[in-house]
């Protein structure tokens, strides 16, 4: 081990950051030593940034993985190095238009970061401003994603609403955008939903206190892991037996039910952790815990109870709605309590509710042909 990891590695011990934010840090700055196949002493701003572009444009990493190994970087340079703080890349002025448009339609923070982190990479592919560049190079980008990175249908979708917006609202070209800019299909899919017994095993798995409270609370009340990491003690009303949930997905504001065997289990992580500010406090001061390290603990615990459907924290939200819905609550109220601006999306639970699919009466069981019973209209296997 070297001087310079070792008392990076004292430096994260000393500010307590998590044991996977520690091997994560350590991880990136040894790729950006690699790279140049020099001492992180030894470089600067201009080999920081080549290696931003790098990570992007050569290894196609996603934006939340990019932020990550900045994150390590600057804490490499401005606690363990004390040098001059890493600065952000400078702000062209048609990207700092279209962070001033989309401010003015009060878009949401990453929303923005999507739109940016989209029109970033439609630049880099071209090595050119969006300014030079129209619907044939469009296309081509289009089909780069399809194809070559292989984003899912709802990726493509949000990196088609980028650039929709940068040529439209920006630069105010007036296209027709659904010629010049197509949108794809998505597929229709359906959820894999735990069974309550599944889901009981899941919530007895998980080992750590804020963990096990964070993930039970997506369940009991559905909500999605954005807006339980967000939770603040004031926020849960143990006189109208209510949570508010504050600026959810859309920007909306709703209150969700607060169960009594909920509130037992939130005072008792009260009185163990006393959290201040967040109710789930993450490992920087004064920041809620992150939703990529409760997904990562999803993964681990999935394994260690066995499960074999796939699980992650909007798995716990898609179950407590089946849930609901299996025992009698009518949709109208499933949708309240979700948050969902149509009813149409709430209704794609009726397709997985074994109270509605389950208990309808097939067909082949009231047959009676004449002369054979019902069970030998489909012989035995050999």
């Amino acid at each position: 081990m070297t001087p310079l990891r070792q008392r990076m590695i004292e430096d994260m011990q000393a500010q307590n950051l998590a044991p996977h934010t520690q091997r994560a840090y350590l991880q990136h700055v040894s790729q950006f030593a690699r790279h140049f196949r020099k001492s992180p002493e030894l470089l600067g701003p201009t080999e920081i940034r080549a290696f931003q572009l790098y990570l992007a444009r050569d290894k196609k990493l996603a934006a939340s993985s990019i932020r990550v190994a900045l994150t390590g970087i600057r804490f490499l340079y401005n606690v363990t190095l004390h040098r001059q703080p890493v600065e952000e890349r400078p702000m062209t002025p048609l990207r700092q238009r279209m962070i001033e448009d989309m401010q003015v339609r009060n878009l949401a923070p990453h929303t923005q970061s999507a739109y940016l982190q989209y029109v970033s990479q439609l630049a880099c592919h071209f090595r050119k401003s969006p300014e030079l560049l129209g619907p044939t190079e469009i296309r081509t980008f289009q089909l780069y994603l399809a194809t070559d990175k292989k984003l899912a249908a709802s990726s493509i979708g949000v990196a088609v609403a980028a650039i929709r917006f940068l040529y439209n609202v920006t630069l105010q070209r007036g296209w027709n955008v659904d010629d010049v800019v197509p949108t794809c299909r998505r597929p229709q899919t359906l959820p894999v939903v735990m069974s309550p017994q599944e889901v009981v095993r899941f919530l007895n798995t998980v080992e750590d206190l804020k963990h096990r409270v964070i993930l039970t609370i997506c369940y009991a009340a559905g909500l999605r892991i954005s807006e339980a990491v967000h939770l603040t003690p004031a926020a849960i009303d143990d006189q109208r037996m209510t949570i508010r949930v504050e600026q959810g997905k859309g920007r909306k504001d709703r209150y969700v039910m607060l169960s009594p065997r909920l509130l037992n289990i939130l005072r008792d992580y009260y009185r163990t952790v006393r959290p201040q500010q967040w109710l789930f406090p993450g490992d920087l001061p004064g920041q809620p815990i992150t939703a990529s390290a409760v997904q990562d603990v999803c993964r681990t615990v999935r394994r260690q109870a066995g499960i074999t459907k796939p699980v992650t924290p909007h798995s716990l939200r898609h179950a407590f709605a089946v849930h609901l819905l299996e025992a009698g609550t009518d949709l109208r109220t499933i949708q309240l309590l979700l948050g969902h601006r149509s009813l149409n999306t709430t209704a794609k639970y009726l397709r997985l509710a074994t109270s509605k699919v389950c208990t309808t009466v097939s067909p082949l069981d009231v047959l009676q042909p004449a002369g054979h019973p019902v069970g030998d209209l489909i012989p035995a296997p050999a």
